[in-house]
Formats: C-alpha cells, sequence, structure tokens
C-alpha cells in the first residue's frame, strides 16, 4: 500500500469515516506489517489527545448533591454545566490531520523512518498541536459567548500546565460576568496554584465573590493547596448566617484542612 493512501486510510479511521471494506483493508495491511502497525499505534496515540473530555476540576465540580442541595437552600442559584461540543473536537481533529500531512510531506520519508525517528516526529507534531490548542483557548477566552469561554476553559487540561494561559484564566476567575466561566475557571487554576501569584489571586477573588458555587469552588481550591491567606474569610463565611449551611460546612471543611 502506498504511503499517502495509507496515512488517508488511518486518518479517516480514527476520525470513524471508513467504509467497512476500507477498514477490513486497513485492518488487514496493518497486521501483516509490524513498520504499518507501529505507524498506526501512533497515529491513534496523538488522536486520542482530541478525545479527552477535557475535565479540569475535581469531582465536586459536578457533584449532584451539592446542586442538589444549593437548589434546595437558594431557589435562584443553579449552576449549569456545559461540555466540549463536537464542532471544537473536530475544528482540532482536522488541524491534526493537516499538521500530519505536512510532517510528512515536509521529511519525504515518514513511512520510511525507524520507529524512534517516527516517534520523534509524532512528538514534535504533538507539541505543535497543543500550541494551535493553547492558541484556540486563548481565542476563546476572549469570546462574547459564555459557553465557548467555558470550552476554552475545559481544554486546558489538553495542553498541560502552559503558563500562558495562567493570566487569562486569573481574569476570568475574577472579571467575567458569567458566574458558570468563574467556576470553570477557578477549578482549572487549581492546576496552577502551587504558584504564589495564582494562590494571592484566589485568595483576593474569595473575599468579593458573592455568587454561592463560585465560592464553594474558591474554597475548595484554596484547602487543597493550604492557602492560609484565605483563612479570614473563611471564617466568615462560616459564621455568616446568611449564606447558606453547604457553605457554611465547607468553609469549615477549608479551614480543618489548612490548620
Amino acid at each position: 500500500m502506498e504511503k499517502e493512501k495509507f496515512e488517508r486510510l488511518v486518518i479517516r479511521s480514527l476520525e470513524g469515516d471508513l467504509s467497512l471494506q476500507e477498514q477490513q483493508e486497513l485492518e488487514t495491511y496493518v497486521e501483516a506489517s509490524k513498520a504499518a502497525k507501529d505507524h498506526y499505534e501512533s497515529y491513534k496515540s496523538l488522536f486520542l489527545i482530541f478525545e479527552a473530555p477535557g475535565e479540569v476540576a475535581p469531582s465536586a465540580k459536578l457533584d449532584e448533591a451539592f446542586y442538589a442541595a444549593l437548589e434546595a437552600e437558594v431557589e435562584e442559584q443553579k449552576p449549569k454545566v456545559y461540555s466540549l461540543s463536537a464542532h471544537w473536537k473536530r475544528y482540532l481533529t482536522i488541524a491534526a490531520s493537516f499538521l500530519i500531512f505536512v510532517l510528512g510531506f515536509r521529511t519525504g520519508h515518514m513511512f520510511d523512518d525507524s520507529k524512534d525517528e517516527f516517534q520523534n516526529k509524532i512528538e514534535r507534531l504533538s507539541s505543535e498541536v497543543k500550541e494551535t490548542k493553547t492558541h484556540l483557548i486563548l481565542a476563546l477566552l476572549k469570546a462574547s459567548s459564555a459557553s465557548d469561554r467555558i470550552e476554552a476553559i475545559d481544554m486546558v487540561a489538553q495542553v498541560g500546565e502552559k503558563e500562558e494561559v495562567v493570566p487569562a484564566l486569573l481574569h476570568a476567575a475574577i472579571k467575567d460576568q458569567n458566574p458558570n466561566v468563574r467556576q470553570n475557571a477557578v477549578y482549572a487554576l487549581g492546576a496552577f496554584a502551587r504558584q504564589e501569584e495564582v494562590q494571592q489571586v484566589l485568595a483576593t477573588a474569595l473575599e468579593q465573590e458573592t455568587d454561592l458555587a463560585v465560592q464553594y469552588a474558591l474554597i475548595e481550591v484554596l484547602a487543597h493547596w493550604k492557602v492560609k491567606s484565605a483563612l479570614p474569610r473563611m471564617r466568615e463565611l462560616m459564621l455568616n448566617k446568611d449564606h447558606p449551611s453547604i457553605i457554611h460546612r465547607k468553609a469549615a471543611e477549608g479551614i480543618n484542612k489548612i490548620i
């Protein structure tokens, strides 16, 4: 099988776009050739990057018990949960396909490379794809749609701890007008909260935040990283009778983790 045909079939297979006959042809070829099988597995590993759900928050973010209790105590507070849309997954898959072909044609010997050489190219390609995702995240964080901004935050986990996204996430956690965006940004910043600057900003955000779901998220992240500067505000929330009991309990839990 020619190299170009093999690469086209692999990419279409990973996208679920092959006919039964084409899929059988590809599988037969891969099973008969160790080099083809190695290449197929490398492609598959790369494409798995795009299939990750992109959840960046601790399990409490989607804790139905929390939302149920919050709804029972404060009817008007009912956070929405958004998932990464197929639209942007498709965009990134197309980007990956394009980069694979560019890298292959640029070298002219992709299919003939040794396994180590090919793996090095895949690693470089993976890095390029993460850079593409990073640019997409930064662009989407400026979108007018709150759901687009949340999708951008969800993708942060897929690019690793990229320092370029921290300022944008901090801005979203403090300044965004939508509480769902702020909540998601707080959880995403949990991956960066070992940084003193991030801890300080989140502690300040807790002092100013009035949305209950965002307060809950801030307490959870700050308590996880044992940020002592957040203790005064947590004590205030724990003792404030105007807040629902779930916030009292979460603040008390956070204090116990920190001290």
